[in-house]
């Protein structure tokens, strides 16, 4: 085996005389192509090619269809060789020469194909090297459109996503409440992926792609059950690792504590949708609690505490009293073997104990659960004994239907779809003319929020960026000339979204408010009287709190809306 500066080195040596152009040399020095065979032949028969050959040093490949076959030109000024080709075919790959005073010879070489397959129709599926079968035609389509819904997933729009994901799941014809079993650990591995292993999401977001499951398992409870047993091993894995990792292992600390902590978010969820068992829910806080304490492991307790510790206190403020117990006597163990207790991160978790920070804002929970049950059934309960039963079965990781052959569920009436509700109001939205995801889902906000305030939250949690403001004024002001009467709340709103953000924030809103006022203004020959005179009152109003300024409700408030035209 030649290594890189040698084979270099004599390369050069041998073809390369004088400063020449790379055109030249092929041209001059390769004029009977049997040189440039011998280095070709040399080059594809060793292991390795030069990495600091400089591109285009070497003549590189052409690629166009013929028939079934893939022929290829040689020429010394394409970038890439294998640019353009055509990797679903196991042909034979024939290099030949198009131009024949320039390489009088044809080169011809099978090529190593990537790791793909063809499935019965003899289209080629990609797979990965670890995976024994292809998976279903109809779910490899399905997967990436699931994906793609997962990703635009937030607070505001769970809806919508949940439509959408109705009628990809439906296609994929569920019977009996139950999926093959590859189906079922991807959708559990995916919300796992989007949620639990992003380091960089919001607890509110966590909990929506909790919801998701929830859903998803009022369908097929074996996928909730793979997603907590997911959790459960996620939570002793983690816990591991922050309680025997050295000082030298940042980033995995970090990553763990991450998953750690999303893990009992994300749980904390499934008990409070009563989906939980609280005797499983226990055993699971008693997996970290049991372990010695150390500065890592705090960070993790502490989240704990907050998120566990207010929906065990609802129903059994015994158990969280026994749990808090237990943590302050690890606390004292942990004491009397630290050097510096007042530099240690354990300290501020006995303050959070003492303190009894137990009352966590349950507002996104509560919301989010609503919102849950206008489109499904929460059935499935997660108790202690089936849990165990289910992670311990042999079929757990081959057909966890088998594993979930106890439990006795009524499937005749499946949600198949979103609520009337939902369906009404987008419906409504379509008719106002609110088409893109991003009105609908604020208009299903304003719809459903109980006051300004939990408008403004919700709103401002999943649209933070200022791209956003166009269609945010866009369907509010829709919104508040749709109505019978003039509605302050929308006004509030309003007020409370220019208070919002930066200064770039707030001019951008005050313009795009401007305009979006004076678009309504040029419609006013096409309103009804009463559409004008709430167009009036909020302008009116507006001005009193300077959300816009002179110059706009001027251009607006002319003799062709005066107070005459406002008349019943």
């Amino acid at each position: 085996m030649i290594n890189d500066d040698e084979f270099i080195a004599n390369y050069e040596s041998k073809y390369v005389t004088n400063k020449q152009s790379k055109r030249e040399i092929f041209s001059n020095t390769f004029e009977d192509g049997q040189d440039l065979f011998d280095l070709l032949d040399s080059i594809t028969k060793s292991d390795c090619l030069p990495k600091k050959l400089k591109k285009n040093t070497l003549p590189s490949t052409d690629v166009t269809k013929a028939g079934k076959n893939v022929v290829t030109s040689l020429s010394p000024d394409r970038e890439s060789p294998t640019k353009g080709l055509n990797l679903e075919s196991d042909e034979e790959i024939c290099y030949s020469n198009d131009n024949s005073k320039e390489l009088p010879f044809d080169y011809t070489k099978k090529r190593k194909l990537p790791n793909i397959t063809k499935n019965k129709n003899g289209k080629t599926v990609d797979i990965k090297s670890n995976d024994n079968s292809l998976r279903d035609e109809k779910w490899i389509v399905c997967k990436g459109k699931v994906i793609s819904q997962l990703n635009r997933l937030s607070e505001g729009n769970i809806s919508i996503v949940i439509e959408e994901l109705t009628k990809l799941i439906s296609l994929l014809n569920i019977q009996s409440g139950k999926l093959p079993y590859e189906i079922s650990k991807d959708l559990a591995e995916l919300i796992i992926l989007f949620s639990i292993s992003n380091e960089q999401l919001q607890p509110s977001v966590i909990m929506t792609y909790t919801g998701i499951i929830s859903w998803l398992s009022s369908l097929v409870p074996e996928i909730g059950y793979i997603f907590i047993g997911n959790l459960h091993d996620l939570v002793q894995e983690s816990t591991t690792t922050l309680v025997n990792a050295n000082s030298n292992d940042d980033k995995i600390i970090a990553s763990k504590k991450s998953i750690a902590k999303n893990c009992i978010i994300s749980l904390a969820s499934l008990f409070h949708f009563g989906m939980l068992d609280i005797e499983l829910l226990c055993d699971i806080i008693h997996i970290i609690t049991d372990c010695d304490m150390n500065d890592e492991l705090s960070y993790v307790i502490i989240t704990l505490i907050r998120y566990f510790g207010h929906v065990v206190h609802i129903k059994s403020p015994q158990i969280i009293q026994q749990i808090l117990s237990q943590i302050q006597t690890k606390i004292d163990e942990y004491k009397t073997t630290c050097i510096d207790y007042s530099k240690s991160v354990v300290r501020f978790l006995e303050l959070e104990i003492c303190e009894r920070k137990l009352k966590c804002n349950t507002l996104p929970l509560d919301n989010l659960k609503e919102t849950l049950k206008r489109h499904c059934n929460i059935s499935v309960f997660v108790s202690k004994v089936n849990f165990y039963n289910f992670i311990n079965s042999p079929h757990r990781h081959i057909d966890p239907s088998k594993a979930l052959k106890y439990i006795s569920t009524d499937y005749s009436q499946l949600p198949t779809g979103q609520s009337n509700e939902t369906k009404k109001l987008l419906s409504k939205a379509s008719s106002l003319g609110l088409s893109n995801s991003t009105q609908k889902s604020v208009f299903l906000t304003l719809m459903r929020s109980h006051d300004s305030a939990q408008a403004f939250k919700i709103i401002t949690d999943n649209f933070p960026s200022k791209n956003n403001i166009l269609n945010i004024v866009k369907t509010v002001i829709t919104c508040l000339l749709a109505e019978r009467q003039f509605n302050p709340f929308y006004i509030q709103v309003i007020e409370q979204l220019n208070k919002f953000g930066n200064k770039a924030w707030n001019k951008s809103f005050k313009y795009t408010l401007r305009c979006t006022i004076h678009n309504q203004y040029i419609n006013t020959d096409k309103f009804s009287k009463r559409k004008k005179r709430i167009l009036q009152m909020a302008i009116s109003h507006m001005n009193d709190k300077k959300l816009i300024d002179e110059h706009a409700v001027k251009s607006v408030e002319n003799d062709r809306i005066s107070n005459n035209n406002f008349d019943e």
